[in-house]
């Protein structure tokens, strides 16, 4: 392959050379530091120090946690009041730029972005895209780009082959993850990234750097995949660069799309900011031509707004894109599990019979009376089970209170010593849909509501009044398979308790802390499942009385797959099916 000569091409390797040398962050040989005191001496210096005990070479004195690499260190955590800018500790954020400090728990003080850089929207149904025009690098090259996008497929940026070269450079969005293909002219290579969160409507960092036949992807500087191109070392394209789409009008590489083994959809629905090839901007100065794109409308949050939110159950204020309206909001960002404007509200996911959240603390039950309250929802329907599912019981040698599912009902049972008193609801809860659940007993007795509608009320025995002996309480640990949320038992927050491990005398096994599919939206930051096998017979060995086949069904949050059950919980489904058929006639 001939190399093309141009001043560009030439001095460009030793710009590329020094930046990635200073800037690209490796995972290899990668320390975590904690800062300690060597010795009990007041003017002993701290030191940062491994788990292991060794010591570190990053941070200072007013870091506290650090990390240490052979390409760089940089602070993670600073000490109080100083904030955290850039892996530095300083004491105040450049506002200016806009950056506010704001406090993470956990993690200290942050310098926080207000606001996002201007940005542009592309349209997959409107075919936009933008053509820009200059000479990229033959032996190196580097991408960086930021996006945000709603759908699973898109293309992002292209660099067709010229009319004497088969050469191309792909980014693109695919099922959610973030691709790569590269050709040089020995064959495709295509690069993956690890994770496949990346339509959830939030800004990403991308960067794409070729060292001659070296690839490495990487996103929101974390999610780092690497590959070798075997052959040519050069890349040969026609000098122009798509970003957002390709013209419809042109064809995408034969090569390409047999590679790549999905429709890749060859337009983008979001918004790109920040694009640059090569250390060059690409801007207006270098647009050539494009179609139907428009501003990106990024209104920035309002710092009063950041400060004011009072986010829980460690979520923190961040300045998030809208998807739908393309606007900035100030919002709390949630962790795994949690949900609502403050994060207020935990769900758990309880998924067999090692599951279980277990709180060994005397009195955490009234004597008199207790006020339990929930919400409840199965995996899916049940329609006709007998099964018996223990959610909540108290923890004692004689005197007990019961909450289970028994028949897809909920039943309350209340033993003081003098026999059990029994609450049960109607109405059936095993539908894979949410129900809450509240009971309120007075003594022996009580009231039991569920949905707000469907009340029991027992007023119980006289002789014994008192719930003794109670040495704690315990969720799951009975086969129940579904989610709880938001179980409080006698106003405290038992699950919220457990999700952070706030104290010494809580035992929490198994649990998933996330969202059910539906809830789960864009949130990807924990995906989780849980497989397991079920028979089914057909009529007639395989058929169902007419000439169809079911290949699966799909009900709230099971899918039956032939003989399969996938239990989904906090992640999007991607079913790609290929079949063949003799017949023109079938549909």
């Amino acid at each position: 392959k001939k190399k093309k000569k141009t001043m560009f091409s030439a001095v460009l390797p030793l710009l590329q050379v020094f930046a990635l040398a200073t800037g690209i962050r490796e995972a290899a040989a990668l320390q975590v530091c904690t800062l300690v005191n060597a010795g009990s001496n007041a003017t002993t210096l701290p030191v940062h120090l491994t788990d292991s005990g060794a010591p570190c070479s990053c941070g200072g004195a007013d870091c506290s946690v650090c990390i240490n690499s052979v390409v760089r260190s940089a602070c993670l955590q600073c000490a109080a009041p100083l904030s955290l800018a850039n892996g530095q500790c300083v004491t105040g954020c450049d506002e200016q730029a806009g950056f506010m400090s704001v406090s993470v728990p956990s993690l200290g003080r942050m310098c926080w972005p207000t606001q996002q850089a201007p940005a542009w929207h592309y349209q997959a149904s409107a075919r936009s895209w933008q053509r820009f025009s200059f000479e990229v690098g033959y032996t190196q090259n580097l991408v960086r780009l930021g996006f945000r996008t709603s759908q699973a497929t898109g293309l992002l940026l292209f660099m067709p082959p010229d009319a004497a070269s088969r050469d191309y450079v792909l980014l693109a969005v695919e099922n959610s993850r973030v691709m790569a293909a590269v050709q040089l002219g020995s064959g495709v290579m295509v690069l993956h990234s690890q994770q496949n969160n990346y339509n959830n409507g939030l800004w990403h960092q991308l960067e794409l750097h070729r060292n001659r036949t070296l690839l490495t992807l990487t996103v929101n500087g974390e999610d780092i995949s690497t590959t070798t191109i075997q052959g040519f070392t050069g890349l040969d394209v026609g000098g122009v660069t798509y970003v957002g789409g390709f013209d419809s009008d042109q064809q995408l590489p034969q090569d390409l799309l047999q590679a790549l083994q999905f429709d890749l959809e060859r337009h983008f629905t979001g918004c790109i900011q920040n694009a640059s090839v090569d250390f060059i901007a690409l801007d207006e100065s270098l647009l050539d031509a494009e179609v139907r794109v428009t501003d990106c409308l990024s209104s920035p949050c309002d710092t009063a707004a950041l400060a004011s939110l009072h986010c829980q159950n460690t979520g923190f204020p961040q300045c998030a894109e809208q998807a739908a309206s393309l606007q900035s909001q100030a919002q709390c960002f949630c962790r795994p599990g949690t949900s609502g404007s403050a994060c207020e509200s935990v769900t758990a996911y309880f998924g067999g019979s090692s599951a279980q959240v277990q709180l060994l603390r005397e009195g955490v039950l009234g004597v008199q009376r207790n006020d339990i309250a929930f919400s409840v929802r199965t995996v899916a329907p049940r329609a006709g089970s007998a099964e018996t599912h223990t959610l909540f019981q108290s923890i004692g040698p004689s005197d007990h209170l019961t909450l289970q599912l028994v028949d897809g009902r909920v039943r309350v049972e209340v033993d003081l010593g003098d026999g059990p008193i029994l609450l049960q609801s109607r109405v059936q809860v095993h539908d894979g849909l949410w129900h809450t659940v509240r009971l309120e007993r007075v003594d022996s007795g009580g009231t039991l509501t569920v949905d707000n509608s469907d009340t029991t009320t027992v007023a119980g025995s006289t002789l014994r009044t008192g719930l003794n002996a109670v040495q704690g309480c315990r969720l799951g640990a009975s086969g129940f398979a579904g989610y709880l949320r938001d179980f409080t038992v006698d106003g405290l927050p038992l699950l919220s308790l457990a999700l952070h491990a706030a104290t010494s005398d809580l035992v929490v096994r198994n649990i998933d802390w996330t969202l059910p599919p539906d809830e789960a939206g864009g949130d990807l930051s924990t995906t989780s499942t849980t497989t397991t096998t079920r028979t089914t017979t057909s009529a007639a060995s395989g058929g169902n009385g007419d000439n169809s086949t079911i290949i699966a069904t799909f009900s709230g949050g099971q899918i039956e797959y032939n003989n399969f059950v996938l239990h989904l919980r906090n992640t999007q489904l991607a079913l790609r099916y290929r079949w063949q058929t003799s017949s023109s006639s079938s549909s």
